[in-house]
């Protein structure tokens, strides 16, 4: 299963986000990930994307872990993140009885 995180934060807070990032522990091995891709968007800031491949059978514990590896940014002004479980297609159909 796929979780993709998206944080946004203003550029003026990227330095003290990176910062912290290199500060934290590694992912737990059941956590495959893919990025982190950046883009900017002016007006809005900094978007950062990541995707975590994990098995099922883990995917609550990877929710908890993501969710709470966030809490070490909350003081950074204007920070904002969500952590989102992604379907792949044939699981989305399969929800609309279309497999």
């Amino acid at each position: 299963m796929i979780i993709m995180t998206h944080v946004l934060i203003p550029t003026t807070s990227a330095k003290e986000l990176g910062k912290r990032v290199l500060e934290l522990p590694p992912f737990p091995d059941y956590l495959t990930i893919s990025g982190p891709y950046l883009y900017s968007v002016e007006g809005e800031g900094i978007h950062s994307i990541d995707l975590f491949e994990v098995e099922k059978t883990r995917m609550a514990e990877a929710l908890e872990f993501l969710n709470n590896r966030h809490v070490a940014f909350f003081d950074i002004p204007g920070y904002t993140y969500g952590v989102h479980t992604c379907l792949e297609a044939i699981e989305g159909l399969k929800m609309l009885g279309l497999e």
